[in-house]
């Protein structure tokens, strides 16, 4: 039996905070407060395209991974899950 997922990718900006609040963000990460303060937006999509004036990081669970602008897509049939 084939079961097909709809897999999205998760994206979390944090957008108008001083590196003051960035620290004070990490801990609330863990239980998932950050999610409610109002300088985080959270995204959805399949496919994500993350522009700036200026060069910034982009984090993947926690690694540096690029600089923006940044694109990012998922392709169908790239993750195969098997189960019993």
């Amino acid at each position: 039996m084939l079961i097909v997922l709809q897999i999205l990718l998760d994206l979390c900006v944090v957008h108008d905070c001083s590196k003051l609040k960035l620290l004070l963000l990490f801990p609330t990460v863990l239980f998932g407060g950050h999610t409610k303060l109002s300088f985080v937006t959270m995204l959805k999509g399949q496919n994500i395209t993350i522009s700036s004036s200026l060069p910034r990081l982009a984090l993947g669970d926690g690694e540096h991974v690029a600089t923006t602008p940044l694109r990012a897509s998922l392709e169908p049939g790239s993750i195969r899950i098997i189960r019993p």
